[in-house]
């Protein structure tokens, strides 16, 4: 995805066979992609000069005026936010495509490793926990999407931009909640609290 979005930004003019080429060369630097683009959105920056000196072009952020703000009804938080979203396109692919998914794999698996746990051992074991590490990892990944969500609520209201920034945060938790009851097995499946576990006659 760095590598496609690389050549919609700086390669957009170029020939097929040249777009392809761009891509395949900047496939090795996808990594450090994030801060490639933050550095070619500030003004008058030496990556600007040098890309259109290999025959791309730059993408330098260039606030709107005051009239054309006036004009198109532009509010200072929709400018603030939409300069965001230049300079930090590569950190927000980075939690659509790397933080969101990992961290639901990770939700997956320490469910499941609770639920394996509690199928080979008593009740009384004191081994099968949960990692805080994988805890603290997944909740850093909660707070990098519901960061970087506050740049996609945009509205002309600022009341209404933050509840719309709330929804998204609700739907992001109510996501991993709808995939920790998918994956939980409750301790009181097939025990004799609920019947499961009594022999019938």
């Amino acid at each position: 995805s760095y590598a496609i979005i690389f050549v919609v930004r700086f390669a957009s003019h170029l020939r097929i066979r040249d777009k392809l080429c761009t891509f395949l060369v900047a496939l090795p630097f996808a990594p450090f992609m994030s801060y490639i683009f933050y550095w070619a959105s500030v003004s008058n920056n030496r990556l600007s000069r040098f890309l259109r000196c290999i025959g791309l072009k730059g993408s330098e952020y260039e606030p709107p005026s005051e009239s054309q703000a006036e004009k198109l009804g532009v509010t200072k938080l929709q400018e603030y936010f939409a300069k965001k979203l230049v300079f930090h396109t590569g950190f927000v692919l980075e939690a659509i495509f790397e933080s969101f998914p990992q961290s639901i794999l990770q939700c997956v698996a320490m469910i499941m490793y609770y639920n394996e746990n509690n199928a080979l051992f008593d009740d009384d074991y004191s081994g099968h926990y949960y990692n805080v590490l994988t805890f603290i990892s997944i909740l850093i990944s909660l707070i990098s999407i519901s960061s970087k969500s506050l740049m996609l609520s945009g509205s002309l209201n600022v009341a209404t931009f933050f509840f719309n920034w709330l929804c998204c945060v609700c739907d992001f938790f109510s996501l991993y909640l709808i995939f920790v009851w998918v994956f939980f097995v409750p301790d009181i499946v097939d025990s004799d609290v609920n019947g499961h576990g009594v022999d019938g006659g």
